[in-house]
C-alpha cells in the first residue's frame, strides 16, 4: 500500500540533522528559471538535497522535497497534494505556504490554471482532488472553508475575494 507521508530526511544543513516529528511544516523547494551563470542553487536529488555554491564551499541543505526549475506541475502535485489532502480528511487544517522573491513562480506554482490542464498548479489540483473524495464518501457531510491570502509589502489581500 502506498503512504501519504513524505519521506525523510528533515531539515539537514551539513551534518546536523533534525529529527522526524509528526506534525510539523514539511518544506519543499522548486528552483525557478533563471540564466545559468547568476545560477548558486543546484537540485540534486527529488527527494530533497540540494546544493548552495558559494565562493569557498559548497553547501548541502536537506528538504522534504526539491524540485528543478524543469519540474511539471503534476510533479509537484504528486508531491504534496496528496498528503494536504490527506490530512484534511482526517480533520486537520491543511496549508500550502509560499514565500519567494517577486518573479521567482509561486502564482504559477501555486494558483496557475492556465489553458492547458497540466499547467494547473497545486491548489486548483488540490480543489479538484478534494471534491473527488468527498463525492465518493456519501456517508459523510463535510463543512469545506477555503481561504487564499497573499502578504506583499506587509499587506494582506484576500484572493479568493478580489
Amino acid at each position: 500500500s502506498s503512504s501519504l507521508r513524505a519521506p525523510p530526511p528533515t531539515t539537514v544543513h551539513k551534518a546536523e540533522v533534525v529529527p522526524e516529528v509528526e506534525g510539523r511544516a514539511m518544506v519543499f523547494v522548486r528552483m525557478c528559471p533563471c540564466r545559468a551563470r547568476d545560477r548558486a542553487v543546484d537540485v540534486v536529488s527529488r527527494s530533497g538535497l540540494v546544493h548552495l555554491r558559494g565562493e569557498a564551499e559548497t553547501r548541502e541543505f536537506y528538504f522534504d522535497g526539491a524540485f528543478s526549475e524543469h519540474a511539471a506541475q503534476v510533479e509537484v502535485f504528486d508531491a504534496i497534494g496528496p498528503q494536504v489532502l490527506q490530512a484534511f480528511m482526517n480533520g486537520i487544517n491543511g496549508t500550502v505556504f509560499a514565500y519567494g522573491q517577486t518573479g521567482s513562480g509561486k502564482t504559477y506554482s501555486l494558483l496557475n490554471t492556465g489553458p492547458r490542464i497540466e499547467d494547473a498548479g497545486l491548489l486548483p489540483r488540490m480543489v479538484v482532488s478534494l471534491y473527488a473524495q468527498l463525492r465518493a464518501d456519501a456517508a459523510n457531510e463535510y463543512e469545506i472553508q477555503a481561504a487564499a491570502v497573499q502578504v506583499y509589502n506587509e499587506e494582506v489581500d484576500d484572493l479568493l475575494h478580489l
